[in-house]
């Protein structure tokens, strides 16, 4: 089936730590962007069609940090920083940890043919194809 060219491809599903369902993806069309980087996502939520959550190059994926809101201060503070490798962390938690070792290639500049996630995504997932849809059709 044809796809989209917009649309990602869906690394990983998995339910995140706070409930809700999540997703790393991946969009490796540049020329859907200013400039000539692909995308890693990871989005959670129950409303795909407004998802939440970083959409950024590989470098800046492996840097990002969120912050943790807590209800009650904590030595006074409500914000903290959280994990500096919160993307590895969270690719663990999704079951994609090989995923991690080509995003750090694209942060250094390789350019990744999409066939060979293709293949490292067949590898690690019982021969399953890497699907590709838009974020209004995850379930």
């Amino acid at each position: 089936m044809s796809r989209d060219i917009a649309a990602p491809h869906i690394i990983a599903h998995f339910q995140a730590e706070n409930g809700f369902p999540a997703w790393i993806t991946y969009y490796p069309v540049p020329h859907l962007f200013r400039d000539d980087q692909p995308r890693i996502t990871l989005f959670y939520g129950t409303n795909r069609c407004r998802p939440q959550g970083p959409c950024l190059r590989p470098a800046e994926m492996l840097e990002w940090t969120p912050h943790i809101f807590h209800e009650k201060p904590i030595d006074g503070k409500r914000w903290e920083p959280g994990s500096p490798d919160w993307f590895r962390h969270k690719c663990a938690e999704a079951g994609c940890s090989w995923f991690v070792s080509f995003v750090e290639r694209m942060a250094a500049g390789e350019d990744i043919p999409i066939e060979e996630i293709k293949a490292a995504y067949r590898e690690h997932n019982g021969g399953k194809e890497l699907e590709q849809r838009p974020i209004c059709e995850l379930k």
